[in-house]
């Protein structure tokens, strides 16, 4: 039997695995991208595609201001050329473990 998930949530690698499901069609419904390392993903590939087609409605992506691993501008590109919802947060490392802590994930 297929699961079939309600959401897709996917941080950093898996945020890249996330993107990678929508960019071949594997996925279409509600994604959270939690400082999502796609474009490390496609350097060690060696590769540069074009952003996929994210839904604006259903894609948030949670990004820390001071993530020292994955750069807040892969995020910002998303927002831009995308047009998803970017939510930035202070403050915190990568792992971003405040933001389970602050309810930013329930809002």
């Amino acid at each position: 039997q297929r699961c079939k998930p309600d959401v897709v949530v996917g941080f950093s690698w898996g945020g890249a695995i996330a993107i990678e499901l929508i960019r071949s069609g594997d996925w279409k419904g509600p994604t959270v991208l939690l400082a999502p390392a796609h474009k490390k993903l496609d350097q060690l590939m060696r590769r540069d595609p074009p952003l996929p087609a994210l839904n604006r409605e259903h894609t948030v992506v949670v990004h820390s201001e001071a993530d020292t691993l994955i750069p807040l501008a892969h995020s910002t590109e998303l927002e831009n050329v995308c047009k998803v919802r970017l939510v930035k947060v202070a403050g915190e490392p990568h792992k971003m473990w405040g933001i389970a802590k602050d309810g930013l994930l329930q809002r």
